[in-house]
């Protein structure tokens, strides 16, 4: 897969917590012009395009608030494979480079 998605569906799997992330993920429209998705089977779970703290990211979020963030160009048209890391609840970001795989097509 390449490290940068266009349009369509996503895999998400290797996710340890919370687990519930993992799974297919379909695009449902567009938000900040980038794709936007939502887990098949739990549209709480969603994957956005947006800025935090000034910089483009992904974000791979659940209504419960638990985050992972992947820091980008903001040319890319979809979430990267690899780069990912934790936004805990309180807005602090822990970058764990290193975590691949997440994101296949």
């Amino acid at each position: 897969p390449s490290s940068d998605h266009g349009m369509g569906d996503l895999l998400v799997s290797g996710v340890v917590t919370p687990a519930g992330l993992n799974g297919e993920y379909r695009q449902v429209g567009t938000a900040n012009g980038k794709p936007w998705y939502k887990k098949v089977g739990d549209e709480s779970c969603r994957i956005v395009y947006h800025t935090y703290y000034g910089r483009p990211c992904w974000e791979l979020a659940t209504g419960s608030g638990y985050h992972f963030l992947a820091t980008t160009d903001a040319s890319t048209t979809g979430p990267p494979e690899s780069g990912w890391g934790t936004r805990l609840p309180n807005g602090y970001s822990v970058h764990r480079p290193g975590r691949t795989g997440w994101f296949t097509g």
